[in-house]
């Protein structure tokens, strides 16, 4: 799942509510996992900007140079990669919609090597999108560190048996295999299945 949030920028400012956004700026780009900063292409950079990328990490970081269709290019793009070195950069036009799709990509390739997975299929990591999911699969783990933990203390294979058992469940409801009541419950009451 990917959450998009749009910040204010982060010049310095005597107005309270305007300073607060820019606090709520800083603290989104600290925790996000990919930050796209948006630059405009016929005004050049200016403070706010170089502000800015002090507070990102360019290994998170897609740069789109805005407004490109005026023609104007102020910004020197060798000096914008020089200082985000491997983040990718994409000139676009919001108001033509130019270039719109290559940040789309790029954001989506940036987002899922920041999560450690690949666009051809599973990196080291896996993404879990529901809350039942990442449960069961903690447990899963935690019975067989167990079950570990039992066998390294020569205790019997029917106590280590019991972990193992009780990891094949949890397991078995993430994949499928294994349903109980409570998630056919689920299923119908969030998808109104047989309605």
């Amino acid at each position: 799942m990917l959450v998009l949030q749009d910040t204010a920028g982060v010049r310095e400012t005597a107005d309270v509510v305007e300073r607060m956004g820019v606090q709520r700026s800083r603290e989104v780009a600290s925790e996000a996992g990919v930050v796209v900063i948006v630059v405009d292409d016929s005004t050049g950079l200016d403070a706010a900007d170089e502000e800015l990328f002090d507070l990102v990490d360019p290994s998170k970081t897609v740069v789109a140079i805005n407004k490109v269709d005026l023609g104007l290019a102020k910004i020197d793009r060798d000096e914008l990669k020089m200082q985000f070195p491997g983040s990718p950069v994409v000139e676009l036009s919001a108001r033509q919609g130019k270039g719109l799709s290559e940040l789309k990509r790029v954001v989506k390739a940036r987002a899922l090597e920041v999560a450690g997975l690949s666009a051809n299929g599973l990196g080291e990591r896996v993404v879990v999108t529901r809350a039942r999911q990442y449960r069961d699969l903690k447990g899963a783990l935690e019975s067989l560190i167990r079950a570990r933990g039992a066998v390294s203390d020569a205790l019997p294979p029917e106590l280590v048996g019991v972990d193992l058992r009780e990891s094949c469940r949890l397991l078995g409801e993430v994949t499928g295999e294994t349903v109980n009541e409570d998630i056919l419950d689920t299923i119908f009451r969030e998808f109104c299945i047989g309605k």
